[in-house]
């Protein structure tokens, strides 16, 4: 029924509301339908321990469905302006920067180095502001001209940063601008390169290796283990540059074990411990049985099986929407939404 209601609908803000009150709303879908009063103790969820078997059924929960009743709170707020969506939407394509930019740059425009630096610098630099989106839309002529990009972003911003609050505390120092064009530009020629070899071959780069490409660059503002590296490569995974990061790239973002990696980003670190503290369990002592509890759940949600009607109807209503299957990036994004949607019920409480 929730699929068939879906297909009928546009998507637009009032449909959208209608599909997050579905997943957001205080008697949620999952938990509402009886034909999957059993799913959270579902053998398919097991995962070898009691505490990754817990933690498991709550972060499917907490991650795709959530179940606070006061989240409607927050769906109220990522409707009520672009820049709102951007920061709390639970589906990674339906933000309005997001949309903006698939508009300027479709998916299917083609892997070129120019392409792969336009994705770089929006998300570096325009992400979150429509109008800066616009201004930084490069020519497919010319290469691009880095003098004009610099002297466009840092027009932006305060006397010496420019913060983007769609990261939260993210900000660019403006004096190291010329340096990030340049090593962004080094990159995404390198990492074109890198494809068509890839491609000739008849393979595929993976998340990492791209991920740790762009971290050996050591480009200004954009420290391994923080945000922008991996939201970046993400997007790289939406336009077929790469695959999709697996269950243990993202449990090394959450709980890195590199000593290169500057420390794990707050967004999915305290989804994860929300979960958990629902859940009455513990937290993953490390990357590896995290990885384990991440596995499970992309099993679950490809694959969700006859007894978990509810779940197999929103998380296709999910894949409608974005046009493409739930992937570990989704399980992130997710992941941040919940951490962003936390505390700002916080705060509204005092």
């Amino acid at each position: 029924m929730l699929l068939h209601q879906f297909r009928s609908r546009v998507l637009d803000r009032e449909n959208l509301w209608w599909l997050l009150c579905e997943m957001f709303g205080p008697k949620p879908l999952y938990f509402a339908a009886a034909d999957d009063a059993q799913t959270i103790t579902s053998p398919h969820l097991k995962v070898g321990s009691k505490t990754s078997s817990g933690l498991c059924n709550v972060f499917i929960v907490i991650a795709i469905l959530c179940t606070k009743a006061n989240f409607l709170y927050s769906i109220a707020t990522a409707l009520a302006s672009d820049f709102t969506a951007d920061k709390f939407f639970p589906l990674r394509l339906t933000g309005a920067s997001m949309r903006q930019i698939i508009q300027i740059l479709p998916i299917q425009s083609g892997t070129t180095a120019l392409n792969v630096f336009q994705l770089a610098i929006f998300r570096v630099f325009g992400f979150g502001d429509k109008s800066h989106l616009t201004a930084l839309a490069l020519p497919q002529s010319t290469p691009p001209n880095f003098n004009s990009l610099a002297t466009t972003i840092t027009a932006w911003g305060g006397p010496s940063n420019i913060a983007l609050p769609v990261y939260g505390n993210f900000q660019v120092v403006k004096s190291k601008i010329p340096t990030m064009l340049t090593l962004l530009w080094e990159f995404s020629q390198a990492l074109h390169n890198d494809y068509t070899t890839r491609k000739t071959a008849g393979a595929a780069l993976t998340f990492a290796s791209v991920y740790k490409s762009l971290a050996d660059k050591r480009i200004p503002s954009l420290p391994s283990g923080g945000i922008i590296p991996w939201v970046l490569v993400s997007d790289y995974v939406e336009y077929g540059i790469c695959l999709s990061p697996t269950a243990q790239d993202l449990a090394e973002h959450i709980m890195p074990s590199s000593k290169s990696s500057k420390g794990s980003p707050s967004g999915p670190t305290a989804g994860l411990k929300h979960a958990a503290d629902i859940s009455k369990e513990e937290m993953p002592k490390d990357a590896a049985a995290l990885a384990g509890v991440l596995r499970k759940i992309m099993q679950v949600l490809m694959e969700p099986g006859k007894e978990m009607k509810t779940v197999m109807k929103l998380v296709g209503a999910c894949e409608e929407v974005q046009g493409r299957r739930v992937s570990v990036v989704d399980v992130e994004h997710a992941l941040c939404k919940v951490s962003r949607q936390l505390g700002m019920v916080k705060k509204v409480k005092g």
